[in-house]
């Protein structure tokens, strides 16, 4: 395998899937949330709502997958793209802070619903839970940037033979063991890096895949998504029975769920068979970071009671409703954030980033990482 130039053209119908992923993730996230609130539903319907679960574990692997499509050709650390993303964590930080303590003031929710302790207790948690559980995907995918020139590097002298049996490793360690173990061996960069090696020989290998019919892969990765329902369903519904069936589910729609993988990863190589370019949706899918850092987190609180969720769906029996409920809300939401994200960007992050780039990066971008001869 040899590596091509990297470069900056954003493929719009990959830039249209890593919008999917995160419209998934805030379903995810908002369908979770809800769990044990919900009315006086019966166990079938608590079941059938629940088994829904698994699409934010495939909106977080197409998300990597993206990344290492796009990154799989670059031998170099960009300075610019660590500091745009150390200062939009920052700048969501601080927002955050802002928001919640006007909604304390205001009496629009409880102190306690925001944070508990000191203040200052909570100032020091914000920063640090950047780093920590609450943002765990943000940490381990600036690890995996910073690893991603060497990454390459080694995979690059590979075999395509080698290079399969590298995911392969990989998948076993990280998704498959997890999965049957239910999730007693985790490994959040493991995750990150197998998907990030899916992407890269995806991107390696895109001749070869192209060759095949692309409505297979759409077929196998709905599939497995489906079966990843049905699945999911039956364990939730007769987990009162078998005791262990709880812990299985949890295990196909949590983190490392294999299937989960599989579909994100048929799902890419369907994607690439149709590539355009659109600058509207380019521009929509730079605002996806900061979909995730605002509505997770200790905002959330805040949001929910915005958009009364809590409200309509404690005092909903009907599922089917509830679930239109979770889809309308996830739209508006996400949309709604990716407008904050685009004025963070226009009137904030442009200016401070040419500043930087003119008088303080000046010639000094990137970090070449190479091979030593």
């Amino acid at each position: 395998m040899v590596l091509s130039k990297s470069t900056n053209q954003r493929e719009s119908n990959i830039e249209l899937l890593r919008i999917i992923s995160i419209i998934f993730i805030v379903f995810f996230h908002l369908l979770t949330s809800l769990s044990g609130q919900i009315g006086n539903a019966s166990k079938f319907q608590t079941s059938l709502l629940f088994c829904f679960d698994p699409v934010g574990l495939v909106g977080v692997n197409i998300f990597i997958i993206i990344s290492g499509y796009f990154l799989s050709t670059s031998t170099k650390l960009s300075f610019n793209h660590i500091i745009k993303f150390v200062l939009e964590n920052i700048f969501y930080v601080i927002l955050i802070l802002v928001v919640g303590f006007i909604c304390i003031k205001t009496n629009y929710i409880e102190k306690e619903q925001f944070y508990s302790g000191s203040t200052i207790g909570l100032i020091y948690n914000s920063f640090t839970n950047i780093i920590g559980s609450d943002y765990w995907f943000i940490i381990t995918y600036l690890f995996m940037y910073l690893l991603h020139p060497f990454i390459n590097l080694l995979t690059n002298k590979l075999s395509n033979r080698n290079f399969i049996l590298l995911i392969l490793i990989s998948t076993l360690f990280s998704f498959l063991l997890p999965t049957l173990l239910f999730n007693n061996i985790q490994n959040n960069i493991g995750i990150f890096i197998t998907s990030y090696l899916t992407g890269s020989y995806i991107r390696l290998n895109k001749d070869k895949i192209l060759q095949k019919k692309s409505i297979n892969y759409l077929i196998i990765s709905l599939s497995i998504l489906v079966f990843n329902f049905v699945l999911v369903f039956i364990l939730l519904y007769f987990q009162d029975t078998v005791s262990f069936f709880g812990g299985l589910a949890n295990s196909f729609s949590g983190r490392y769920n294999i299937l989960a993988y599989f579909v994100a990863t048929f799902l890419m190589m369907f994607t690439i068979k149709y590539p355009f370019h659109n600058k509207i949706i380019n521009l929509f899918a730079s605002t996806t970071l900061g979909v995730y850092i605002l509505h997770e987190g200790k905002l959330k609180p805040i949001l929910f009671k915005l958009i009364g969720v809590d409200t309509l769906l404690i005092n909903s029996n009907n599922q089917l409703e509830v679930f239109k409920i979770i889809c309308l809300w996830t739209i508006v939401v996400t949309i709604a954030l990716m407008l904050i994200d685009l004025i963070r960007q226009f009137i904030f992050e442009k200016p401070i980033m040419k500043f930087i780039n003119k008088y303080i990066l000046k010639n000094h971008k990137t970090l070449a990482i190479e091979e030593k001869l």
